[in-house]
């Protein structure tokens, strides 16, 4: 349950493969348990999750990131094996980025775009040699 919290405060975690299969479609089930909105499956969120910060934070999540995708909320990212044990690690996100974060990207790459900006190079075609003919 740590691992749920996790991820539903942060948006992603770093966790070994195992541990994020495991997580998955807890996530993905808890998700669309709030967008039913009955009672019944909001007190199910909220004898998972415990404490009302995360159940708010992912009600707040659903109507924003999630309203229209009717599944898959999150994703595996592999990232190779841990040089420790050998583990498989992966980074478990949510599929969509937070509006925010969304748009404060879109305005670094605006600038980065201005500012690097790349002018073709010519290419030369070296030119034909002249070749003697030879004589017969």
């Amino acid at each position: 349950m740590v691992l749920l919290r996790s991820l539903i405060t942060h948006g992603r975690i770093r966790t070994t493969r195992a541990k994020a299969k495991a997580i998955q479609p807890m996530v993905d089930s808890l998700i669309t348990s709030v967008k039913k909105k009955t009672s019944s499956a909001m007190q199910s969120v909220r004898s998972v999750l415990v404490q009302e910060q995360y159940v708010q934070k992912l009600l707040d999540m659903v109507k924003t990131r999630f309203i229209h995708r009717s599944s898959g909320y999150t994703r595996m990212l592999y990232l190779g094996q841990r040089k420790g044990d050998g583990a498989e690690e992966v980074l478990l996100e949510f599929v969509d980025k937070e509006p925010e974060k969304l748009a404060k990207t879109s305005k670094a790459s605006k600038t980065v775009k201005a500012d690097a900006t790349v002018q073709e190079a010519e290419i030369i075609a070296p030119k034909p040699s002249k070749t003697r003919k030879q004589s017969t």
